[in-house]
């Protein structure tokens, strides 16, 4: 997707286009409890016929069954302070902070 933005940047209707289609496949990761941790434009494809892709899940999680009661009980992060990945630019300011990465980071 980076090579396709010029400098002038995207005409609004792609941008509305390109834009719902990457929230819909977050919104589906997401629905299957996984969370991406590095979107950016590198990690966004665009097929010759205009669909979008999002692509490497590398750093993506999946919340293990028996942290999802330890997550709502408690108030520390799971997440040992060890476990920063993704790209800085691009990191969640709650990550920083040592909080475990969830979907409104994707977001």
């Amino acid at each position: 997707m980076k090579t396709m933005i010029s400098a002038e940047g995207l005409p609004a209707k792609l941008v509305v286009r390109y834009g719902t289609q990457i929230a819909a496949a977050l919104a589906h990761a997401h629905d299957h409890g996984i969370v991406h941790r590095d979107v950016k434009t590198s990690n966004i494809v665009i097929t010759p016929s205009g669909v979008v892709k999002v692509l490497d899940f590398g750093l993506a999680l999946q919340p293990r069954q028996s942290d999802l009661g330890d997550v709502t009980l408690s108030q520390n992060s799971l997440a040992p302070l060890d476990s920063l990945a993704g790209t800085l630019p691009y990191m969640a300011p709650e990550v920083f902070r040592g909080c475990e990465a969830d979907a409104r980071g994707d977001i």
